[in-house]
C-alpha cells in the first residue's frame, strides 16, 4: 500500500473527508554503501511490487485560529533482481552471471497543520508537515550469503503549500506540495489533479504524484524518486 500528503480538498468550511487512493508508480534511483553504488533500475531490477493503496484524512475547521489538519499513510513497498555481471555492495560480493536483489519496505506517515487563505473561488493553504519514514532496504545475491541491511527511521518538518480551484459544482483542480532539505538530506512530494463529485459525498480523484527521499545516514545513501498515476475515491462530511 502506497503517498500520500496532506489531502486535496473542495471542502468547505467545517468539512472531514476521507480518502483511498491507488498509486501505479515507478521507481527510480540508487542506493549507495560508502564507495559502491547500485542503481534500482539497471542494477538491482527494481519496481513496484503493486499498485499501492494509500490514505489520507482532511479536516477544514473554518473561520478561526484553530488551524486545518490532514493526514496521510502510504506504505513503499518495491522489490525487484536481475543478472549481474559481478556486483560488490558492502558485505555482498556477487559472481558475473548471480542474480542481484534488492527490496525496499518503507512506511510514510505524515500530519500537516496548514491555514487557508481564499482566492477568488478558491483556496490557498500554507502550513507545516512533520512526516516521519521508517522501514528497511536490502541488497543480496543468489550466490552471497550476506545481505546488506538499512534500517531507516527518520522524522523532520517539511513546508507545505496546496491549493484547489473549483471549475464547476461537481469538478475542481487541486494540487500540493511539500519540501524539506538540510544538508546530505532531502525530500519533496507533490501531487496535482482533479476532483469530481459524483452521488452526496462520495466522488473521485484523478492525478499524478511524485515523491522524492534523499536520505543519508553515515557512509549509507538512499536516494530514490517514485512517480506516477494516482486515481481513488473519497467521502466529505459536514
Amino acid at each position: 500500500p502506497s503517498l500520500l500528503l496532506a489531502l486535496p480538498c473542495i471542502a468547505s468550511a467545517g468539512e472531514l473527508s476521507l480518502r483511498a487512493d491507488w498509486w501505479d508508480y515507478d521507481v527510480a534511483g540508487s542506493v549507495t554503501r560508502g564507495s559502491d553504488l547500485q542503481d534500482f533500475e539497471t542494477d538491482l531490477g527494481v519496481e513496484a511490487r503493486a499498485h499501492n493503496l494509500g490514505y489520507a484524512l482532511a479536516w477544514n475547521t473554518g473561520p478561526g485560529w484553530i488551524p486545518d489538519l490532514a493526514a496521510s499513510y502510504t506504505r513503499i513497498d518495491a522489490g525487484g533482481e536481475k543478472l549481474t555481471p559481478g556486483l560488490r555492495f558492502g558485505p555482498v560480493i556477487l559472481i558475473p552471471g548471480a542474480t542481484a536483489r534488492g527490496s525496499a519496505d518503507i512506511e510514510d506517515v505524515d500530519v500537516t497543520l496548514r491555514y487557508p487563505f481564499a482566492i477568488g473561488g478558491g483556496k490557498l493553504w500554507a502550513g507545516v508537515t512533520l512526516k516521519r519514514l521508517q522501514g528497511d532496504v536490502v541488497v543480496s545475491g543468489d550466490t552471497s550469503v550476506a545481505e546488506d541491511y538499512e534500517h531507516i527511521d527518520q522524522a523532520f518538518p517539511m513546508l507545505h503549500l496546496a491549493a484547489t480551484a473549483p471549475l464547476a459544482s461537481w469538478i475542481s483542480l487541486n494540487a500540493q506540495a511539500n519540501a524539506i532539505k538540510y544538508g546530505d538530506n532531502e525530500a519533496y512530494e507533490v501531487r496535482a489533479g482533479a476532483s469530481l463529485g459524483l452521488i452526496d459525498r462520495l466522488g473521485v480523484n484523478l492525478g499524478w504524484q511524485e515523491k522524492h527521499y534523499r536520505v543519508a545516514d553515515g557512509d549509507y545513501l538512499l536516494d530514490a524518486t517514485l512517480s506516477g498515476a494516482i486515481a481513488g475515491v473519497f467521502l466529505s462530511f459536514r
